[in-house]
C-alpha cells in the first residue's frame, strides 16, 4: 500500500434547461477535458535577452467519447448543435490504494457549454453512441 490518492474515472453529464425545467439529455463515461490559456510575448530593456509572457485569457473544452443520449428527450443531440447547454464533469477518487476502491466524489466541473461537433458511431445490433467536442463559454468552476 502506499500514501497516494490516485484518481479513477469520472462521468460526464449534459443538461439542458433552467431550475426545475433542467433535464439531462446524454452522459457519458469517457471524456477528457482541456484548459489553456494564451500568452502575449513581450520584452524591455530590463528583460535583456530574455522574452516575457503575459497571460492572457483562458479557455476550456471537453471532447467525449461512448456519449448515449437519454431516450426520454424529445430532441436529438443534432438538435443542440451550437446551442448552449449546461455540463457536470465528475471527478472521481479512489482510496489510498492501488486496489480501485472508491470513496466518492472528489469534485464537479460544471460551466455552460456550446456543442460544436457531433458524430454518430453505431454498428449493427449495438448502443448507438456518439463522440462530440463541447466549447466552454465562460468560467468553468470547480465544486469540491
Amino acid at each position: 500500500m502506499s500514501d497516494w490518492t490516485y484518481k479513477k474515472g469520472q462521468e460526464f453529464l449534459v443538461f439542458v434547461g433552467e431550475g426545475s425545467a433542467n433535464q439531462r439529455i446524454a452522459y457519458s463515461k469517457e471524456c477528457s477535458i482541456e484548459i489553456k490559456t494564451s500568452f502575449v510575448e513581450y520584452s524591455s530593456p530590463a528583460t535583456g535577452s530574455w522574452k516575457c509572457q503575459l497571460p492572457q485569457k483562458s479557455e476550456w473544452a471537453i471532447s467525449v467519447s461512448g456519449l448515449v443520449a437519454d431516450t426520454r428527450n424529445d430532441q436529438t443531440l443534432f438538435g443542440y448543435l451550437g446551442q448552449a447547454v449546461t455540463i457536470y464533469y465528475v471527478d472521481r477518487e479512489t482510496g489510498n490504494n492501488e486496489d480501485g476502491v472508491g470513496n466518492g466524489s472528489a469534485g464537479i466541473w460544471y460551466g455552460t457549454a456550446y456543442l460544436e461537433s457531433l458524430q454518430f458511431n453505431g454498428t449493427l445490433h449495438q448502443t448507438a453512441t456518439y463522440s462530440a467536442k463541447f466549447q466552454g463559454s465562460g468560467e468553468l468552476t470547480m465544486n469540491k
